[in-house]
């Protein structure tokens, strides 16, 4: 169960995470949707936020905890716990819009019973960092969709250096390339093993939820239900948005990979493709 407050054991141990001793907890998430970028959390965040059941920030990507201790990082929004805090909070008349909302849609008023927030970059948490999650909150929960690597890379890859490169030929110039890769982490998010491997460390067993991006496609409602069940919540369609079960949300455009930098992303992920496939036999929800 969430601490009601801060505990000055707790607080002591914090390295990363600037707090006050006492502080109240009570907004503090119950669960992240933790990514990695591209994998889908816009749309889980989307359905999410329709549920009576289920607080989440009218804004995606709050940035705070992989910001820590980060200022000058241009999501940088939260010096403090409480300042954080502060904004995962319904102002009245947002309030009034979902219990507005959910009554037109699911004939159930809105009254939260978990509290969730959805940042993409989450994944690659330092563990040190999910360290200090834990201890704040020992029952949090965590979801990552998994998606190929190679097609998660290259979707990153439109929005980011796309633009920049002469689309009439697809060529991507190496120095671009190792750019790309190295300022954005993609190596490190498409190595999914180890992510996994770094949150479990620290969460609870059975609090990370595990599936595959491709079900918002195949399977959006089988996806939806195990998400709620997993959070503990009323299970059923009548609490997403239904006219958007099969509605691409955040998309790029469907550029489809050129062949030489198929044969880049191909070369430099196949590790990265194999444990894919392999997570996607043993641990994907089913």
């Amino acid at each position: 169960m969430k601490p009601q407050h801060l505990s000055e054991d707790i607080h002591k141990q914090l390295a990363h995470v600037t707090a006050h001793a006492g502080v109240n907890l009570a907004r503090f998430p119950d669960f992240l949707l933790i990514g990695p970028p591209r994998t889908g959390t816009t749309w889980v965040h989307h359905h999410l936020s329709r549920h009576p059941g289920i607080f989440m920030p009218k804004e995606k990507e709050m940035y705070y905890f992989s910001t820590l201790g980060k200022p000058t990082q241009k999501h940088f929004r939260f010096s403090s716990l409480e300042e954080y805090l502060a904004a995962l909070d319904d102002t009245v008349a947002m309030r009034l819009r979902k219990i507005a909302g959910c009554a037109w849609r699911s004939r159930r008023f809105y009254s939260p019973v978990v509290r969730g927030e959805a940042t993409a970059s989450y994944a690659s948490l330092p563990g040190e960092v999910i360290r200090e999650i834990c201890l704040i909150n020992p029952d949090i929960k965590a979801i990552m969709l998994l998606r190929n690597p190679i097609e998660r890379t290259w979707s990153h890859a439109k929005k980011d250096i796309m633009p920049h490169v002469d689309r009439s030929t697809g060529v991507v110039p190496e120095a671009e390339l190792d750019k790309f890769f190295r300022a954005s982490g993609q190596l490190e998010n498409a190595r999914y093993a180890g992510l996994i491997r770094n949150w479990e460390e620290f969460l609870k067993p059975g609090h990370l939820l595990v599936d595959a991006f491709s079900r918002i496609a195949d399977a959006p409602e089988d996806l939806l239900a195990g998400i709620q069940r997993f959070l503990g919540v009323s299970e059923g369609t009548r609490y997403v948005d239904r006219g958007a079960l099969r509605e691409r949300i955040n998309r790029t455009n469907d550029d489809p990979i050129p062949p030489a930098m198929q044969e880049r992303l191909t070369a430099r992920l196949s590790v990265a493709v194999e444990e894919y496939e392999a997570l996607l036999r043993t641990r994907v929800a089913r």
